[in-house]
């Protein structure tokens, strides 16, 4: 089965189970996973940039509802056939004098068709599509509250739903493909930590290696999504920035939590490094942690609940060497974005499925002292998990 036509099926499956008529996404990774691509670049500039992509499962169709200055981008991904509701018309574009381009034209005269408001497009492209008291399910996440509430009015003869979660369930499994993607930027991240080790030099700073492993992420071709580069006992604030003044120092425990985009599909690993010859504590610590992710990653297989992952992570990390360990997660789903269903956490009712992608992560955080961490991806397979990241796991000694 074709990637897209895999997709709709998971989309048409989770939206019957929602009672959903018309699902619409806002997120950048939902409205990739809707059209099996589309970017819009200002959705990573501006917080506030509006684009939006709607699904309607009985004849399969899909709408943009986009600013007008999209609609180059929008026309180039899918056709001026694409069914597109503009706003923003205030936006300009010129056109050379004797150019008679379709595409050009096509853009050009798209102005015209512009609705004053966001909320407008959104009725009308509902609107083409269903009668009222329909069901619309609205990916919320990627949206204000203002307008989510305007689109409410809008559509007040609809039923409006939150439908990110939609999305996840559908985006819960993976194709081949999608698999495969999420095995290559495990790849490229893992490379890029061991190269930038590789370069560490004393009189470095926490940015300085954010710097290194930047660059070779990008060398890679892939784009940093996350990184958490941490020395001594900022090694124990669990999510910061790095810091560009104090110097990395002998006896340093230093903690790293890292991934990357490549061709869409998202990364998220860990490991543990110390410079000179490691103390007993965080020895002792650092293997009480690779024993809990290891055997966690063990226990991965079909049918396995997410809470038993949980119970085998924490019970046996605590048993290696610190028994006070306490977690509220030790993993997560990942795949288009770092969280997919679902949650490794104590009290889950999940349970794992072929095909399905997951980090599988003991970190541990004590203040005044540091941290260690260690973070595995692995997809389920038939008859148990492949790992993705085959770099070593050990405590490295720089």
């Amino acid at each position: 089965m074709e990637l897209q036509e895999f997709r709709k099926k998971r989309l048409n499956a989770a939206m019957e189970s929602a009672g959903a008529d018309i699902l619409i996404a806002t997120m950048p990774a939902n409205i990739s996973y809707l059209t099996g691509g589309y970017v819009s670049v200002m959705q990573t500039a501006m917080a506030q940039a509006e684009c939006a992509v709607g699904y309607v499962p009985a004849d399969g169709s899909l709408f943009y509802i986009v600013g007008y200055s999209e609609l180059p981008t929008v026309y180039e991904f899918a056709g001026t056939a694409a069914e597109v509701y503009l706003t923003g018309g205030k936006f300009c574009f010129e056109k050379e004098e004797t150019c008679r381009d379709k595409f050009e034209t096509a853009v050009m005269v798209g102005k015209e068709k512009a609705y004053e408001t966001t909320s407008k497009a959104w009725g009308e492209a509902v609107r083409a599509h269903k009668g009222k008291g329909a069901i619309v399910a609205v990916d919320e996440m990627g949206m204000f509250p203002s307008l989510y509430k305007a689109i409410e009015q809008e559509l007040a003869s609809y039923k409006v739903v939150l439908g990110n979660n939609v999305f996840k369930e559908a985006r819960r499994v993976k194709h081949p493909e999608e698999i495969e993607g999420i095995r290559r930027a495990a790849v490229a991240a893992s490379e890029s930590l061991m190269s930038m080790l590789h370069d560490y030099q004393p009189g470095m700073t926490e940015y300085d290696l954010r710097k290194i492993y930047s660059t070779e992420i990008v060398r890679r071709g892939a784009f940093p999504c996350y990184g958490v580069i941490t020395a001594g006992k900022r090694a124990a604030y669990s999510d910061t920035v790095a810091d560009r003044k104090r110097k990395i120092m002998p006896g340093d425990v230093l903690r790293f939590d890292f991934g990357c985009i490549l061709d869409g599909y998202a990364s998220d690993l860990a490991r543990t490094a110390f410079v000179g010859e490691p103390d007993k504590k965080t020895a002792l610590y650092y293997n009480a942690i690779r024993e809990g992710c290891n055997e966690a990653v063990k226990a991965v297989k079909p049918g396995t609940h997410c809470s038993d992952i949980f119970k085998i992570a924490v019970e046996t990390t605590r048993k290696a060497g610190i028994p006070h360990y306490r977690r509220h997660h030790c993993g997560h789903g990942i795949g288009l974005e770092m969280y997919d269903l679902y949650s490794i956490t104590p009290d889950s009712e999940d349970y794992m499925e072929k095909d399905m992608t997951f980090c599988i992560e003991t970190p541990y955080y004590e203040l005044g002292w540091g941290g260690v961490q260690l973070e595995h991806t692995v997809a389920v397979t038939e008859n148990g998990f492949e790992l993705f990241d085959k770099t070593s796991d050990d405590l490295f000694c720089l």
